[in-house]
């Protein structure tokens, strides 16, 4: 758990969302320089009882919490040396395993939802925007297995391993058609 990851923003606002009686349990996975303030602040928060740090687990535990998650979260913002480079693992991890998502919209997020994934985008690092969506989300909680369905399909369809290579072997099929006819322009 990095600062990056501003896992403080979303511990605020479920914070505010739980005032407006809006309430959301959350567990974080995994374990950083920054997974001790954070516990702190989810206390001071009164985030108590819907908060939970799980810490390191064996990367093949990883799909068992995933599969208990309703909705997966990835609130990165750009590091300070400049233009983020990100391609969130989880993000497909959540999809693949059927869990609709909250992230910051980047690219590969937005690529997500593009392809018809299900997922909430919120402007990165923005509390406001980050609660606006939240408060969409939980009024379409009810559809969020249909959602993560259409997400895992998505993944499969176009984001897996096998499609990734389809798609190459088109690409790579287009090239040397191209380069095989402008060879036999070049004859003639």
């Amino acid at each position: 758990m990095e600062s990056w990851q501003r896992l403080d923003l979303l511990l605020e606002v479920l914070a505010g969302l739980q005032q407006e009686g809006i309430y959301y349990a959350f567990v974080a996975v995994g374990d950083g320089t920054m997974r001790k303030a954070w516990e702190k602040q989810a206390i001071a928060l009164g985030l108590g009882a819907q908060v939970r740090f799980v810490g390191r687990v064996a990367w093949e535990e990883v799909p068992a919490y995933i599969a208990g998650f309703d909705l997966g979260y990835a609130g990165a913002v750009p590091l300070a040396a400049g233009k983020m480079y990100l391609s969130p693992l989880k993000l497909y991890e959540y999809a693949a395993m059927g869990r609709p998502f909250v992230a910051s919209a980047y690219d590969d997020a937005r690529q997500l939802i593009a392809d018809g994934a299900a997922g909430y985008l919120f402007e990165p690092g923005n509390p406001e925007d980050l609660k606006r969506v939240l408060r969409v989300a939980y009024d379409e909680r009810s559809g969020w297995t249909v959602m993560g369905r259409r997400s895992r399909e998505v993944v499969k369809q176009k984001h897996s391993w096998e499609a990734r290579v389809q798609k190459l072997i088109s690409q790579v099929e287009a090239i040397l058609a191209s380069q095989n006819e402008a060879t036999d322009h070049t004859r003639r």
